[in-house]
């Protein structure tokens, strides 16, 4: 009976190993930045599905109060809960923080009110755990802020604003992906306090956030550089920082805002 040669199993060679693991490591380079991108545009979408929710349930509200969008804004005004159902304190112009509350009942549901892409720390943020008459205020920021001084603010020649006091519509935001709750309040109304573009821990660094590095979740464009935006006419569409600039300035009635910039006035 012949003896069968015994025949040594093929491995790999320590280059060979090398070859495959740099191979891999390649194609993770090349396809990682591509699963990225793609999941960012999943949470954009996902999105624009809120601020569609968001501005649906602001024309409801409108609908039950004389066309008002929200209330009209009042050193005395008082909201006792924010979107979360969490109690925050008695604030004077409360809309501008918590106007989200006075639209919830609509949506039935709080987390519309908080963007996929946004600040998922934001119970640790400042002006979430700073306190007023000992209370946190629990502001929700790294999300959405809403156009109080276009649309709610007390302004001459008229006390409130309706819908039949916006010019157009389709031009003006409602709400937008932002860092603050509210870009521009309590009459600072600058092109800089809309960016956000002051030192951090000034009085114009709310805004939008672009004084934030680039790729932090809580500026404004975190949708692959671009915000979403619910206009008042019910649509919500991306727009590029580079786009709103041009109808930004400083002394000039703005169609994005609905007043003319820094100078109080809102019609044109």
């Amino acid at each position: 009976m012949s003896r069968q040669p015994h025949r040594r199993r093929a491995a790999f060679t320590l280059i060979e190993l090398l070859v495959v693991i740099a191979i891999i490591a390649i194609l993770a380079a090349i396809l990682f930045p591509v699963f990225a991108k793609a999941r960012e545009k999943a949470r954009a979408a996902s999105c624009q599905s809120n601020l569609k929710q968001i501005v649906t349930a602001a024309l409801l509200y409108a609908t039950d109060y004389d066309g008002l969008l929200t209330r009209p804004a009042s050193s005395v005004s008082s909201i006792d809960v924010n979107v979360l159902g969490e109690p925050v304190p008695v604030r004077g112009y409360a809309e501008a923080y918590y106007w989200g509350s006075l639209w919830q009942p609509y949506v039935k549901a709080s987390d519309v009110f908080l963007c996929p892409s946004g600040n998922s720390n934001y119970r640790n943020a400042p002006r979430y755990v700073n306190t007023s008459g000992g209370q946190p205020i629990r502001e929700i920021w790294g999300h959405y802020g809403f156009n109080y001084e276009g649309l709610c603010k007390k302004r001459a020649p008229w006390n409130t604003i309706g819908l039949d006091r916006v010019p157009e519509p389709a031009s003006v935001y409602l709400v937008i992906d932002s860092w603050s709750v509210c870009p521009m309040v309590d009459g600072a109304d600058s092109p800089m306090r809309f960016w956000g573009g002051g030192a951090l821990g000034g009085g114009n660094d709310v805004g939008l956030g672009r004084n934030l590095p680039a790729g932090d979740n809580r500026r404004g464009d975190r949708h692959l550089g671009t915000s979403n935006v619910a206009y008042v006419d019910g649509h919500v569409k991306a727009v590029r920082w580079s786009d709103l600039e041009p109808m930004i300035q400083s002394g000039t009635y703005s169609k994005f805002t609905n007043f003319t910039m820094q100078a109080g006035d809102w019609a044109p």
